[in-house]
């Protein structure tokens, strides 16, 4: 059997799985799919409208009722009146509301009589998206009035339009927003958090796919259908996954920048390249640090050409043997209870110890071979290694 049959035993032998765990469809199609509906629901209109802002009209004249209704009719934002600035804080501290403006007592005639009247207004930061938002249209509205009042002086002084916006306004400025002119937030935050929830979901479901095997105790099994080959099995299962995510993130793709009309600088088959490049990327950042010692490399029990650190297989038994120590955890998910070595290996475990290398035979006669490890050897350097740490540990 070659690499590509064992591959593709491995497959089916993991198809099957996910038609009897469902855990696997709702951790992949359902995630996936729900992240795309929430999204893109959540941010449908764009950008936010009609936020509740809190004011106070100490004034009630001309000039601030006119300030009301202007402000009011923006997009952004949303008028409510209150009668007292300790109405409006109350507001604004439950959420209610994310803005309160304070409009002075005598403001028009301030305004009349060419003094510098004071406008107070308070945002809530702790909600930075409705916060900032009504801040920026709060500036922007009280700009535009000092402008509005400034024009109807100088009109009342006999300078005509051009004069008067020279005057208000000396530099003119025309913006392009380029790629996102209506700042709409949907293309800016769901083009980005779906294919991060979609990178996530892979590490997710590719690392409970192969910690269940452990877990069931079904590793043995899969190493028997890839035919021995560790390769083939990993190769497999991440084979599978890559591809069904690959085809969830196409059909995220098209959805946004096909049936949405995301804009995209490009076209939407490059966008689909970059989904699949996302999903099957790997970097490996696990080795040690440069510079950094290790004191006894372990290799895998498989590729230890005769020389194994545990039992792979039912008919083989283990001899202690010379050999270089390895860090007690590489036994840790082949003991079991119910024997003093065995408890002592674990005691060694928890506290980061090495145990000695030994060796494997095929003597399928060897009684011993159905309790996993032969004890007697092994068992005294394990006390000898007790005895140490605990003198280390007094120390």
């Amino acid at each position: 059997m070659n690499i590509l049959q064992k591959i593709l035993a491995v497959i089916r032998r993991e198809l099957r799985i996910i038609r009897k765990r469902p855990v696997y469809i709702v951790g992949s199609v359902g995630v996936v799919a729900f992240c795309c509906v929430f999204f893109l629901t959540f941010f449908g209109k764009g950008l936010p409208d009609e936020l509740p802002v809190g004011i106070v009209d100490n004034d009630n004249s001309t000039t601030s009722r006119e300030f009301c209704e202007q402000f009011n009719s923006t997009q952004l934002s949303r008028v409510i009146r209150f009668d007292t600035f300790s109405q409006a804080r109350d507001e604004m501290t439950r959420g209610n509301v994310f803005a309160v403006i304070v409009i002075p007592e005598g403001m028009n005639a301030d305004v009349m009589a060419n003094r510098q009247p004071h406008v107070s207004f308070y945002t809530n930061g702790l909600y930075f998206l409705g916060g900032a938002l009504s801040w920026k249209n709060i500036l922007q509205m009280v700009n535009l009035t000092c402008g509005a009042v400034q024009r109807e002086v100088l009109r009342m002084k006999g300078y005509n339009e051009d004069e008067i916006m020279g005057m208000i306004r000396p530099v003119d400025i025309d913006t392009h927003q380029i790629g996102n002119p209506g700042t709409n937030y949907d293309y800016l935050l769901s083009g980005m958090l779906i294919p991060a929830m979609i990178a996530m979901c892979v590490m997710m479901i590719l690392i409970y796919s192969l910690g269940a095997e452990l877990k069931f105790g079904t590793s043995r099994h899969l190493l028997e259908t890839s035919g021995g080959s560790m390769g083939a099995a990993v190769g497999g299962k991440c084979l599978l996954w890559a591809v069904i995510f690959s085809v969830l993130g196409c059909i995220a793709i098209l959805v946004m920048y096909h049936w949405l009309g995301f804009p995209v600088a490009g076209s939407v088959w490059g966008m689909m390249l970059d989904m699949v490049l996302l999903i099957v990327h790997h970097r490996d950042d696990s080795g040690p640090p440069p510079g950094a010692q290790h004191r006894s490399p372990v290799q895998h029990p498989e590729h230890l050409d005769g020389r194994f650190l545990f039992p792979s297989g039912r008919n083989a038994a283990c001899h202690p043997g010379p050999g270089p120590d390895v860090p007690a955890q590489t036994l840790l998910p082949f003991l079991c209870t119910g024997s003093n070595p065995r408890n002592r290996i674990r005691r060694l475990v928890e506290r980061g110890s090495t145990l000695p290398c030994v060796r494997l035979s095929s003597d399928a006669r060897n009684p011993q071979t159905r309790k996993g490890l032969h004890l007697p050897e092994l068992s005294k350097r394990l006390e000898n290694n007790e005895k140490q740490l605990h003198t280390e540990m007094v120390r």
